[in-house]
């Protein structure tokens, strides 16, 4: 069974968002959140981290498919 880009990009934002839950535990961590950025419907952040001393950090990645050299 093949991984496509969309789940391995699910997947590594999962692992990481589980590791940043680790390392700051004061911290709120959300990761594939589901909600769009306000003003970018196309946009879904991929993690969001918020605590209340600090700024909150919007983390959004993309995965491109792997494509073969011509």
């Amino acid at each position: 069974m093949t991984t496509t880009s969309r789940q391995a990009e699910s997947n590594a934002n999962a692992m990481l968002g589980m590791l940043l839950q680790e390392m700051m535990r004061g911290a709120a961590v959300r990761y594939e959140n589901t909600q769009v950025i306000e003003g970018h419907p196309g946009l879904r952040p991929d993690i969001i981290i918020t605590d209340n001393q600090r700024a909150p950090v919007v983390w959004k990645s993309s995965i491109c498919p792997h494509t073969s050299p011509r």
